[in-house]
């Protein structure tokens, strides 16, 4: 399995890791796909635009308008099912060359513990990154729980 192509530009301030695609976004050649997942709803309420509703490709060109982007830090692996907990013969995205690419990436968000350990574990030095609640559905920290720390994106976009 292969992950997706990152969804950056040259005003990406803000880049948000995940671990690896889903089944269901695989199935849909979509990032955050399955729709339990709260990684559309927490961004609709924090930008206060409603992604939910959006088609894909409008959803893609809100969040480059915004600043963020997305990419995933393994590029490719075997696993049964969606869980992070069986990725196996995993290979990493580079990370430091995207970085390089677009210097204008001010920090790096994982969203969850899983990207944050594959960043580590990539070698990669950014000093300037933030781990967020999973907006998985196996991460049950409650959606408030989960909104408010990711609120923590806005200062970032205002940020010049």
């Amino acid at each position: 399995m292969r992950c997706f192509k990152p969804i950056i530009n040259k005003n990406t301030k803000i880049l948000i890791l995940g671990s690896f695609p889903g089944v269901k976004s695989l199935s849909a050649r979509q990032y955050y796909a399955h729709p339990q997942n709260q990684f559309w709803k927490i961004l609709s309420d924090i930008l206060e635009i409603n992604l939910v509703s959006m088609s894909y490709k409008e959803k893609v060109k809100a969040l480059l308008k915004n600043g963020i982007g997305l990419w995933d830090m393994v590029n490719s692996c075997s696993r049964k099912g969606s869980s992070d907990t069986s990725i196996r013969n995993s290979r990493l995205n580079d990370i430091e060359s995207i970085i390089e690419k677009y210097p204008n990436i001010q920090v790096i968000f994982f969203n969850g513990h899983a990207s944050q350990k594959l960043f580590i574990k990539s070698g990669c030095v950014y000093s300037n990154n933030r781990y967020l609640s999973s907006t998985s559905p196996a991460y049950t920290a409650g959606y408030q729980n989960k909104k408010k720390r990711w609120s923590e994106i806005l200062r970032y976009m205002r940020a010049k």
